[in-house]
């Protein structure tokens, strides 16, 4: 009587489990094998990918410019998401320098403080916008911690410093 799909798959993965060390054994006899045949066959790939490339030119440009206009429209589109907005901002912090306080991480302090933060910590402002929203930290050499979430106008007169 012949299985069910469910009956071989079933089948399948028993034998899988039963064989793992003799899986793992080929798959490695096959890796060291495929590294050998491309070492002695280096120059003959290397003139096979020449000469494809010579052939198929123009095809190959044509593919290239077009993967390269999708790839730029995906990061566009990706840059509009939240997550691509939060990585863009922690990646500026991270060139920055900025670095979180103790136990935490940078995508931490975005998630839990600035991206809440509706207002100024010092003058009490709402945001206008989210370019007015600024990571204030401080320039020292040695370290470069974050202290707070600041409107622009705080953060450029360092007015905080007075108030505090």
């Amino acid at each position: 009587m012949p299985q069910t799909k469910e009956e071989k798959a079933a089948t399948n993965k028993k034998w899988r489990e039963n064989n793992k060390e003799k899986i793992a054994e080929k798959r490695e006899e096959k890796a060291a094998y495929d590294k050998e045949r491309n070492q002695k066959n280096k120059e003959k790939n290397a003139e096979r990918k020449k000469e494809y490339y010579q052939k198929n030119r123009e095809h190959i440009l044509e593919q290239t410019a077009k993967n390269c206009i999708a790839n730029r429209k995906r990061e566009a589109e990706y840059r509009q998401t939240p997550s691509g907005i939060r990585s863009r901002i922690v990646s500026g912090w991270k060139a920055a320098g900025i670095t979180p306080p103790i136990g935490l991480t940078l995508f931490d302090v975005y998630d839990n403080i600035y991206l809440p933060c509706t207002h100024c910590m010092v003058c009490k402002n709402e945001f206008r916008n989210s370019y007015d929203k600024n990571c204030d930290h401080n320039h020292d050499l040695v370290e470069n911690n974050f202290r707070n979430v600041l409107c622009r106008d705080c953060n450029t007169m360092d007015r905080w410093r007075n108030k505090i």
